[in-house]
């Protein structure tokens, strides 16, 4: 009799786990994407991740191989008085992409993030976010330098009103980004970054994933907006690339090309800057192409030259120059489809024609200021640079993205 107890005691125990696990099974099918939590596991920790519950069967995701989810990081460069219009920033950049792929967050600060701060921007996402400090002395001026004539040189910079030559932080700003922020320890684990700046505004709402997009197709850099530098801040940045190349016994690349002045008709003349550059308030790129050792040492050579000071070498330049140096046009992607706006510069894929267009909504038409001072990508200046450029990307159809 006991053991038939214990039998019938086991069957009926076994009855109820297994009608838990259906009911279990029902509520799993039955929650969407966006209700499932789960921890993804990374060399950085753990962050996040909405996904689909038949995935809740593995235990331990790996970072890298989540579909749809990449080893990569939005950054910002911020100060504690940037607040609000970081807060701008992440309120369209959440809403057209980020709420859905919870990237983490990385900020920069050359001083410590304040509460304020930090309480603001952790409000205005549910990714991870991280607060880093800037090492002091890649935001002061070199050792090697004389104080003094930097300081002098600034001044007689903000003669020129507008351009900020005059603020030395400006200065430290340009100087940061052309090279040491790739290597910043907080970045070391990651593969990709997404740039944002405060106050800059997103307009589309993508169906996909950049830098998926990036992974898949072995991009390297990638860009919506051809700008035009103002001639006197680079006057030797030109001259300084070319010296580059002699004192390393490297050939003049192609792709470099499309920054020279000098056409295919005139072989012989003079080779000089044409100051168009990739607007790199927007940028999505490949970390490890910046942290590079060919990389790094032409950002080396540069800050050797005292350009970021003595001049008012901008660090768009400076990583237009390193890709054309460097990298194949195969390697460059131009995303034509994000909508993107920052002070007078916007690009609205709204001009461009639809037949691809990776978007789900764009309202960038709609919010476009009237004023004149807008520049958009179909403005004459901009678009001759576009075009010079998309000339020598093989796999881009010219004619499918500008008129």
């Amino acid at each position: 009799m006991k053991g038939v107890k214990r039998l019938m005691t086991f069957a009926l125990f076994s009855v109820l786990v297994l009608i838990c696990a259906i009911e279990l099974w029902i509520r799993n099918t039955r929650s969407s994407s966006a209700d499932i939590v789960v921890q993804v596991f990374s060399d950085t920790g753990t962050v996040p991740f909405k996904t689909q519950p038949e995935t809740l069967m593995i235990k331990h995701l790996s970072y890298q191989n989540v579909p749809g989810r990449e080893n990569a990081c939005i950054i910002m460069l911020a100060r504690n008085s940037d607040k609000k219009n970081v807060v701008k920033t992440l309120a369209t950049f959440e809403s057209t992409f980020n709420a859905r792929y919870m990237y983490p967050y990385v900020f920069f600060n050359q001083e410590p993030f304040d509460d304020d701060f930090k309480d603001a921007v952790s409000s205005a996402t549910e990714a991870k976010v991280r607060f880093e400090l800037i090492p002091q002395d890649q935001w002061s001026i070199p050792p090697n330098f004389n104080r003094s004539a930097v300081l002098e040189s600034f001044r007689k910079q903000g003669e020129r009103p507008g351009l900020k030559a005059e603020l030395e932080n400006y200065h430290h700003m340009c100087r940061y980004f052309s090279g040491f922020f790739a290597t910043h320890p907080a970045l070391r684990d990651f593969k990709y970054y997404w740039r944002l700046e405060p106050s800059v505004s997103y307009y589309c709402t993508l169906n996909y994933d950049p830098f998926e997009l990036m992974r898949k197709q072995n991009k390297i850099y990638g860009f919506n907006i051809v700008g035009v530098e103002i001639l006197w801040t680079v006057p030797t940045l030109w001259s300084s690339t070319l010296e580059y190349l002699h004192s390393r016994n490297r050939s003049f690349p192609l792709h470099l090309r499309a920054f020279d002045q000098r056409t295919g008709d005139e072989p012989e003349s003079e080779s000089r800057y044409n100051y168009k550059y990739f607007f790199n308030n927007f940028e999505i790129a490949d970390l490890d192409f910046f942290r590079s050792d060919e990389y790094l040492d032409y950002f080396k050579f540069l800050d050797d030259k005292g350009g970021f000071f003595f001049e008012r070498w901008g660090d768009a330049p400076v990583h237009t120059l390193g890709i054309a140096l460097f990298l194949d046009p195969s390697q460059v992607h131009y995303f034509h489809d994000i909508g993107y706006r920052h002070e007078g510069y916007i690009h609205c894929p709204v001009d461009i024609p639809e037949d691809g267009v990776a978007y789900e909504t764009c309202h960038c038409r709609d919010q476009m200021p009237k004023s004149d001072s807008i520049m958009r990508v179909s403005d004459s200046t901009w678009e001759d640079a576009l075009k010079y450029y998309l000339r020598i990307v093989p796999e881009l159809n010219l004619e499918s993205y500008i008129g």
